[in-house]
């Protein structure tokens, strides 16, 4: 057998550190803990006067506690919430639940863990919606009017790194450089589908740390990681916590990305007893160009 090279010793390292990943979508604990606390994000010198919020959440296709997750939601109190792993019975309790609170919902729910969901306080509309072609989960493109201006939001739910039986270590490193091609080819082709020069977020479960290919893609193609551009030590801030056997585990691996024309005021992680993941919600804020600059195809 040959021996590892650096780069293998580096995935090796990659694959230990993020084992969180490979139990994200197997089967999860019911009683996986909420995530621990992170730090209070840096406030903003001013108040921007055009400003709104957004939030990801990946609710648990198990579906174990609808309504815990349901007050996480309106914890948030976003303009505009993305969910992933929101099947039939989930959307039909959500509507229901938050219809006072989120007036315009759109899901596509899912067998397993695939559905998503759109819950905004104002009318959006459907851009485009990407069935599954490398991965497992579809993506979802909205545009919504949120500050006075057009943004395209992009919901996802990237290819999870799942377990074999009997893998070793040089098995588990394989799965996952095969996983990370996967994942690499979901986003761009997420990043593809967005207009150029037009404000837009991208948001979801990526099932990566931010040093894996899908955050480096983002970063590579200009998109700031909102929550670690006002939070110091961000990797430290998990957003999912399970356990891989008896192993307990953590990772931050849900993001709120945003274009140039966005900047982030404030980030942070909603800690809930519904799902083995947290919530993360960001308030962005437009540059003055962007709130009056036209959208292409509008």
């Amino acid at each position: 057998m040959r021996t590892p090279s650096n780069a293998h010793l580096g995935l090796l390292a990659a694959a230990v550190a993020c084992a969180a990943v490979v139990a994200c979508l197997a089967e999860r604990p019911a009683d996986a803990p909420a995530a621990t606390s992170q730090p209070a994000s840096r406030p903003a010198t001013t108040q921007p006067a055009a400003t709104f919020t957004v939030a990801t959440y990946n609710i648990l296709g198990l579906n174990r506690d609808l309504k815990a997750v349901a007050r996480t939601i309106r914890r948030s109190n976003a303009d505009l919430v993305c969910l992933q792993e929101a099947n039939a019975d989930a959307a039909r309790y959500l509507k229901a639940d938050l219809r006072d609170a989120y007036r315009h919902m759109d899901f596509r729910p899912a067998a397993g863990l695939s559905g998503l969901g759109f819950l905004a306080k104002r009318p959006f509309r459907q851009v485009r919606f990407l069935r599954r072609k490398f991965g497992r989960h579809d993506a979802w493109i909205i545009r919504a009017r949120l500050a006075g201006a057009l943004v395209h939001v992009a919901g996802v739910h990237l290819e999870p790194t799942l377990p074999a039986d009997g893998d070793l270590v040089v098995g588990t490193i394989g799965r996952l450089m095969a996983t990370e091609e996967v994942r690499e080819k979901e986003i761009d082709r997420v990043l593809d589908a967005l207009p150029k020069g037009a404000p837009a977020v991208v948001l979801g479960d990526f099932n990566s740390t931010s040093r894996m290919v899908a955050p480096r893609r983002m970063a590579e193609r200009g998109f700031t990681d909102s929550f670690a551009s006002v939070i110091e030590r961000a990797d430290g801030c998990p957003t999912w916590t399970g356990a891989y056997g008896l192993v307990p585990l953590s990772a931050r691996i849900d993001y709120v990305f945003h274009t140039k024309e966005l900047r982030t005021t404030s980030s942070r992680i909603i800690n809930g007893k519904g799902s083995d993941h947290s919530l993360v919600v960001s308030t962005l804020t437009l540059a003055p160009r962007a709130a009056t600059q036209p959208v292409p195809g509008d």
